[in-house]
Order: C-alpha cells, then structure tokens, then sequence
C-alpha cells in the first residue's frame, strides 16, 4: 500500500515512485488502486484481477472464512507464476499483507452475523443501482 499522498500534488507520485519497479498493482490509503504494465490492456486486466480478488476477499471476509496463505505457499505460487510464464518482481517480505504470517502479527479481525453481511450487501448493491 502507498502512503497517503493529497491529489493533483507530487506527495501522491512520490508515495508511489518506490513501489511501481517492485509491483504490479498498488493500493492507494484513501483513494483507490493503481495498475500498471507494458501495455494498457495488461494494466486493464491486472486492475480487473484487483478487482476479482478484492470481492472474493471481502465476501470471505464477511462471511468469517477467509484463510490466508503463509508466506512459503504464497512463495510456492510466485515460483508457479514464473512457470507459466507469469512474472512478478516483488518476493514475499515481512511486509507483505497477504500471508498469515502477517495477519498473526497484530492485524484486527472483525466478524458480522448473517444478517449484517446481508444488510452490508443490500446496501452496496443499492449504492452501485443508484450510481448507474
């Protein structure tokens, strides 16, 4: 995640200088995601995984059954990634946010009942109709 940098100022191009060699995706404090690669169709599909995962995650999450991968498994997956012929150029460190090695380290788990996820989705999708 890139630190919070105000909009329209370099605060917000510095916060992401250091991250966009080493990732192919970045979350943005407050603001959103920024995608990147060679091209603008593979920054598009990479921000429509984001996307996919983000989701997948958020539901798991809700539903109290979300179960992260330790650090080797998401290493196992990266040295997957190379033999389809898929690369990333960051390894997986203390500071990666997808491991359960991370999470055990103080991270704040929250847990809803059925009918709080149900309330919680109503609204989203009430708020995403309205949008359109």
């Amino acid at each position: 995640m890139a630190q919070y940098g105000t909009p329209g100022t370099p605060e917000l191009s510095n916060a992401l200088e250091p991250l966009v060699h080493n990732y192919d995706a970045i979350l943005l404090a407050n603001h959103g995601v920024v995608t990147c690669g060679g091209d603008l169709l593979t920054a598009f599909f990479r921000m429509e995984t984001v996307e996919h995962f983000a989701q997948v995650s958020l539901a798991s999450e809700l539903l109290g059954k979300q179960v992260l991968l330790s650090g080797r498994d998401v290493e196992k997956l990266l040295a997957a990634r190379v033999r389809y012929g898929t690369t990333t150029a960051a390894p997986v460190s203390s500071n990666c946010p997808v491991t359960s090695d991370t999470v055990a380290g103080g991270a704040e788990r929250i847990s809803v009942t059925r009918e709080e996820l149900e309330a919680l989705i109503e609204e989203a999708v009430r708020k995403d109709r309205a949008h359109r």
